[in-house]
């Protein structure tokens, strides 16, 4: 997949939860993101005249047309790994967690939780970097269209990036 088609991809699947989405329609989705939030800023600065800390409309438009799809190609990216598309929320309640320890001063606690909190955020991105599972898994079939059989179920194209030159 290329960025465009993941970005039609994406808003296509606006609000979609079921499914599954392959590595390369989930990260051109966050460049897509980072590169938004950096030409938003910009424009922040340059038409609106504002700072940084001054606020970002622009930015703020940007943010709340992409924060439902961002979520939608969050969790079908995390069925295709076999996981549920709730663990995205797993660090945040944690953070909540956090929050209420150290509001009761209960550092031991605190600490506690804010560890676990970064655990829960590795993990995350380990299962995001992750292969999808081939062939069907528990959220539908193999978005790579991967039969699961080993030894070639799948097709394969030769890649176009050079050998090193080292066996």
């Amino acid at each position: 997949m290329v960025f465009q088609d993941a970005i039609k991809t994406c808003f296509g699947k606006f609000a979609t939860f079921s499914g599954r989405a392959p590595r390369s329609e989930y990260w051109w989705w966050v460049l897509f993101i980072i590169l938004g939030n950096f030409v938003s800023g910009f424009l922040d600065g340059i038409v609106l005249g504002l700072g940084v800390g001054d606020g970002s409309i622009i930015g703020a438009l940007f943010g709340l047309a992409t924060l439902l799809p961002t979520i939608a190609v969050t969790a079908r990216r995390l069925h295709d790994v076999n996981r549920s598309g709730w663990w995205q929320v797993a660090p945040y309640g944690m953070l909540i967690v956090t929050a209420i320890m150290a509001a009761i001063n209960a550092a031991i606690l605190q600490t506690a939780a804010a560890i676990a909190a970064v655990v829960l955020l590795v993990a995350l991105l380990v299962w995001l970097v992750r292969a999808g599972t081939t062939g069907t898994n528990g959220f539908g079939p193999d978005p790579l269209g991967g039969s699961g059989e080993k030894g070639g179920g799948g097709t394969y194209h030769r890649s176009s990036i050079p050998p090193s030159g080292r066996d």
